[in-house]
């Protein structure tokens, strides 16, 4: 397969790669244009969130209480969210919709402070087991490893502590299928496969957005339109790997021009500074021109 390589390569691999990469960037700003057009058609939901509360840092956070909620008029997810609603759905039951991200603000006295939109900064992870009980203002001895930061795990709601007897729920459980088996149907077309569609778009729409960012971040610097930003780490630019590798590859002249690329490399053992690049290596005559 092509390019399916990372650290260890040879001279011929990186031209090839070289040559299809610096290519591609052509076309950045078209695949821009054609993914904003799908992030257009997708649309997007937005939570409204309520019972804000601040740390003893100063960060400030909304609750888990879903007050508000909205989507792109005229789009696919809007759509979607009105079928959801004319089979009888609620809208706040299909997901929490988080978005990582958070604003950063000067206090006054020279102190960064977070403030998010969403709750825990739009991120949900799983806990460890250092951090306990929230009921407890973070003294409780419930051992929540594993669990994630929601409000809405039991095993830190049940009142009777930690230990769930899975036996004994089974009695609710044998019940609860009588009464939801001869609906499954019913719960799969109206409910389940409408969220499950919701989910996927918004998701497809998260991966947009970040593909946006990397293009962003590989042509910046070096294709018209994109220009470098401060939150861009330059070394992660096409344009400076590019750089860097042609640089440890081929030989450069006084004014640090690259000399004899592609076919007069510089390669050999006794160039590359031993136990830094002595992995890269140089191409056999038969594999001269050839990526694999």
């Amino acid at each position: 397969m092509s390019f399916n390589w990372l650290g260890v390569f040879r001279v011929g691999s990186y031209t090839v790669f070289r040559r299809f990469i610096m290519n591609e960037l052509r076309s950045a700003e078209t695949r821009i244009q054609t993914i904003e057009a799908e992030l257009d058609r997708i649309g997007e939901i937005s939570l409204m969130w309520g019972g804000s509360s601040t740390t003893a840092a100063g960060d400030t956070f909304p609750g888990e209480q879903r007050i508000g909620f909205s989507c792109s008029p005229g789009t696919a997810i809007s759509n979607l969210v009105q079928a959801y609603i004319a089979q009888g759905g609620n809208p706040f039951d299909i997901s929490m919709f988080l978005w990582p991200g958070s604003d950063w603000d000067d206090d006054g006295d020279g102190k960064l402070i977070m403030s998010s939109s969403q709750p825990y900064g739009g991120l949900c992870y799983p806990l460890s087991r250092t951090e306990t009980d929230y009921r407890d203002a973070g003294f409780g001895d419930i051992d929540s490893g594993g669990a994630l930061n929601l409000k809405k795990n039991p095993k830190t709601r049940l009142e009777r502590g930690e230990t769930i007897n899975w036996e004994e729920s089974e009695r609710t459980a044998s019940q609860i299928r009588w009464a939801r088996g001869w609906a499954n149907q019913a719960i799969r077309d109206k409910r389940n496969n409408l969220e499950w569609r919701i989910v996927k778009l918004m998701d497809l729409r998260e991966q947009l957005v970040q593909e946006i960012q990397m293009i962003s971040v590989a042509a910046a610097g070096f294709v018209s339109g994109f220009d470098v930003q401060d939150h861009h780490p330059t070394q992660f630019t096409v344009a400076s790997v590019i750089n860097l590798f042609d640089g440890i590859f081929y030989a450069r002249d006084e004014t640090g021009w690259v000399e004899g690329w592609p076919d007069q490399p510089q390669v050999k053992s006794e160039t590359l500074a031993a136990g830094v690049y002595d992995w890269l290596m140089h191409d056999f005559v038969h594999e001269k021109w050839t990526a694999l």
